[in-house]
């Protein structure tokens, strides 16, 4: 075993109702703020590993975010089962997604890259 953790809560406080998630690297995000973007979940993830896409779903409060690989992932997850994480002043909930890799549209795409271009140059 690798020491890593890929259980996941399906809500938080909900102890019980755990749940074993086959690791992906993509990672689900709830209570999502409206106005969050797509350089606000680079930020987040940025120290976890290589951003690869990202998905808003604003109006549902969701948001997705892919990395390179799942070790990234599991990362991101498991330090947030610990620290909160906090995205323009809401607690935003974390846990690994289903979903096996992110399909965007062009828009969502380049929203992605023009993020991480903005956080290279930093």
């Amino acid at each position: 075993s690798s020491g890593i953790n890929a259980e996941c809560p399906l809500r938080p406080g909900k102890l019980d109702m755990q749940r074993s998630v086959t690791p992906t690297k993509v990672v689900h995000i709830r209570n999502a703020p409206e106005d969050i973007s797509a350089l606000d979940l680079c930020i987040l993830a940025m120290k976890f590993g290589t951003v690869v896409n990202t998905l808003l779903m604003r109006q549902k409060g969701q948001a997705f975010i892919e990395f390179t690989d799942e070790h990234q992932a599991i990362a991101f997850v498991n330090y947030h089962n610990y620290v909160p994480a906090i995205v323009r002043n809401k607690h935003v909930f974390i846990q690994l997604s289903t979903h096996t890799h992110l399909k965007t549209n062009t828009d969502s795409q380049s929203a992605t890259q023009a993020a991480l271009t903005a956080l290279a140059s930093c």
